[in-house]
């Protein structure tokens, strides 16, 4: 078996180097704020209650929640988004809408994902990738 020797050796090692960096980088955590925004709407009305409520934007695009499990570990890091409120998670019986409950931003970005924020604080991610939910309000 053949060893490389010299020059070559350094240029065989720093072209691992190298791939193994962009390996790396491509394998790594994406950078926070990379996926951006391509628009928001505010004072829209929206009420997410049990989790599987579609939203169906003026324009006719619509967008469809994740499932709680989803919203659980959904990472937000590469998602440029206001400070998160306290309140997470689905409520488990539907009551009827708070001050502020049912109408707030919509935030769509590049990927086809939206974050939902109300005006009391309710958050939530939606996906335009159609949903099928088991489970009736």
């Amino acid at each position: 078996m053949a060893h490389a020797t010299g020059r070559n050796a350094h240029s065989t090692m720093a072209l691992f180097a190298s791939g193994a960096a962009l390996l790396l980088a491509a394998c790594g955590p994406p950078e926070p704020g990379s996926v951006a925004s391509t628009e928001s709407h505010d004072d829209l009305d929206y009420y997410y209650a049990c989790g599987n409520e579609i939203l169906e934007m003026p324009d006719g695009r619509t967008f469809y929640p994740l499932f709680p499990e989803e919203q659980d570990t959904f990472e937000e890091a590469p998602y440029a988004t206001p400070a998160s409120s306290a309140w997470g998670g689905v409520m488990l019986g539907v009551a009827a809408p708070g001050p502020g409950d049912d109408t707030g931003t919509l935030t769509i970005y590049e990927d086809g994902m939206a974050h939902w924020a109300s005006d009391s604080g309710i958050e939530a991610w939606l996906t335009d990738e159609p949903q099928d939910y088991n489970w009736v309000c």
